[in-house]
């Protein structure tokens, strides 16, 4: 037991651990100078082990010249605030991560643990760039507070119904359990994963060298491709033997569209539009309510989607408008296919093999080669909301996406602490209410001595005779504002906060359009021109189109088309753009994007208080 504790912060430390080591004690790094260590294959790794390794960054797995010993634990505190370490493998005989064993890893941003099965009480909590998990196994054991403040975390396999998942396992995260549940790969990753390893074991009439001839990385590929189609197949008949309903729409005469809100089992789903000609168009509203519904089931984006639909009326079929997406490849889902490990005697001429990763879309630099900032900003605050699942309206498509990245880039581009940024994802309007309130809270706190950056992804809703607007909760629907957050209240809290600057990013439209085309069911099909709400004290709003328009989502982006921009501003001058540069490259890309493709404008607007228009807040910058 501390046996490097000695060695406190005392330059670098390099050890090389034999294969055959059975423990590391508790403590026995603490505070040392390591910078990278690999764990043999049956090393039980006590409490506290390398706690508080200021220099340790990388963590890997020692090949494995013999089987180790499966059911491993990671101590608890064993990698508690080792602040510089980024990346983490662990051997596949670890089946246990202990609690707050990474607790306050806040570079840390991927780990492989192929055989972990339970994850300890505040494991992995506030590691905020932590983004890739590889948790090969079915996961039974999710703590409390598990990965509690993991901003980047979006997704995580191995998670299946009997998985037990503690209280605020992932609050803060990109994961909602609720919604996780309805998911292909929750429902099946599980299922397939247990079927391939059944697989991949040698038979008790079957040779070493017809064991390894059939246990190939191709034939594995080919059986999970296989399982994957014949549980996609279980998983949309799930959906296809529920009811469906549609509800009208108004008739859109110009393009010969009918908008049909569709709902699955009771539940609002999405709106499709199918196309009818002007001659039939009185003959489908009179005799919708004897149409039959014939729908087209995939897998879009891990959930079950309704991905066309054709409609007979009175003996004429209509079908819908929509391109019916393929459903997703397997190739490119997120299963972690089986290392293939034959033990001691493998031949080298087959190596353990991974699933290759999908090849990113174009321009996947944005999302992930983020510029670092070169001084950090402790007394910037920034307030972030994606709003994208709702629950009664059609979602708005990359809104989380563009907070989870919008949030990288304050930290790591504007220099803002993890802590000072303040995620909210699918907010209702109690959760928005709370958001304006610890923002006050802070604002005394420091006596205005702050600033703040406050970012929007969602909804906007106008008020139905144009007199206001609202940003639309995810548990709302538009149809009644009280239940809404007006622009005037976001925009009176925020100048009473009496800040020293407020810069406001509004990835919204208000004339109750859809982020692409269509309309709230609550904005009756027509686009109505709002009142936008005048900032007051020292805020300057950006939004992302005027009064009438529609801000448009960049499908080849994944991003809306404001927040793109946005984003790829800051990527290019690395955060040090003015705020009047940005207001003038944002506005003239969107501008000309929009027109070019989706043929509709879309002009983003820059508004400042009264306060700030007599000032120079062009030349000011967001750090």
């Amino acid at each position: 037991a501390k046996a490097f504790h000695a060695l406190q912060r005392q330059g670098t430390l390099r050890v090389f651990l034999p294969a055959g080591l059975e423990k590391i004690d508790d403590s026995a790094f603490w505070l040392s100078g390591l910078e990278e260590i690999s764990l043999p294959p049956a090393t039980r790794i006590g409490r506290n082990a390398f706690r508080n390794c200021p220099r340790l960054a990388r963590v890997n797995a020692m090949q494995a010249e013999t089987a180790g010993t499966a059911g491993l634990p990671l101590g608890e505190w064993a990698f508690y605030e080792c602040t510089a370490l980024a990346s983490v493998e662990l051997p596949s005989t670890v089946t246990g991560v202990g609690e707050w064993a990474f607790l306050g890893c806040s570079s840390l941003e991927s780990v492989k643990a192929p055989g972990v099965e339970t994850i300890g009480k505040a494991a992995f909590k506030d590691c905020p760039k932590l983004a890739s998990l590889q948790f090969s196994g079915h996961v039974k054991t999710v703590g409390m507070e598990a990965f509690r403040g993991c901003a980047s975390l979006a997704r995580m396999n191995g998670l299946s119904a009997a998985t037990q998942v503690g209280l605020s396992a992932f609050l803060g995260t990109g994961i909602d359990t609720d919604r996780l549940a309805g998911t292909f790969s929750f429902q099946a990753y599980a299922t397939v994963y247990k079927q391939l390893m059944d697989w991949r074991r040698k038979g008790e009439f079957e040779t070493t060298a017809q064991w390894k001839a059939r246990v190939t990385p191709e034939a594995q590929q080919t059986l999970a491709d296989h399982l994957l189609e014949e549980a996609e197949g279980r998983y949309l008949d799930g959906y296809r033997r529920k009811t469906l309903t549609g509800s009208l729409g108004a008739y859109d005469a110009d393009r010969a569209v009918y908008p049909v809100c569709l709902a699955v089992g009771g539940q609002p789903s999405d709106t499709l539009y199918i196309s009818v000609p002007l001659a039939d168009a009185p003959a489908v509203k009179s005799g919708w309510d004897g149409a039959s519904l014939s729908p087209s089931w995939a897998v879009q984006g891990d959930r079950a989607r309704i991905a066309a639909l054709g409609v007979t009326i009175q003996g004429k079929e209509y079908a819908s408008t929509d391109t019916p997406a393929a459903a997703t490849r397997h190739a490119s889902r997120e299963l972690p296919l089986p290392e293939l490990d034959f033990g001691p005697e493998a031949s080298p001429e087959q190596p353990a093999q991974e699933a290759s990763a999908p090849a990113p879309p174009a321009e996947a630099f944005i999302d992930t080669d983020i510029p670092s900032a070169q001084a950090p900003q402790p007394n910037t605050f920034a307030i972030i909301i994606g709003n994208e699942h709702y629950q009664h309206v059609s979602h708005v498509p990359y809104a989380l996406n563009d907070a989870r990245v919008f949030g990288q880039y304050c930290q790591k581009t504007l220099g803002i602490p993890h802590t000072n940024i303040r995620s909210y994802y699918d907010a209702t309007y109690g959760t928005l209410l709370t958001a304006l309130a610890d923002l006050k809270s802070i604002a005394q706190a420091y006596d205005g001595d702050i600033r703040v950056i406050f970012y929007y992804a969602g909804h906007g809703i106008p008020a139905p005779d144009g007199s206001g607007s609202f940003l639309l909760p995810v548990d709302a629907n538009g149809s009644q504002t009280e239940a809404c957050l007006s622009l005037d209240r976001l925009y009176a809290e925020l100048g009473r906060l009496e800040a020293r600057s407020v810069v406001v990013f509004m990835d919204a439209c208000f004339s109750g359009s859809l982020r692409g085309e269509g309309m709230l069911a609550s904005a009756r099909g027509v686009a109505i021109k709002s009142r936008p709400g005048q900032p007051s004290g020292r805020t300057l709003v950006f939004s992302a189109a005027q009064g009438d328009e529609t801000a448009y989502p960049y499908r080849e982006k994944a991003h809306g088309l404001f927040t793109y921009y946005l984003l790829k501003k800051l990527h290019d001058t690395a955060g040090g753009t003015t705020l009047g540069e940005l207001a003038e490259y944002v506005t003239t890309q969107v501008k000309r994007q929009s027109v070019v493709v989706n043929r509709k404008s879309q002009t983003p607007t820059v508004t400042p208080s009264p306060a700030l228009e007599a000032e120079a807040w062009h030349t000011a910058t967001l750090r």
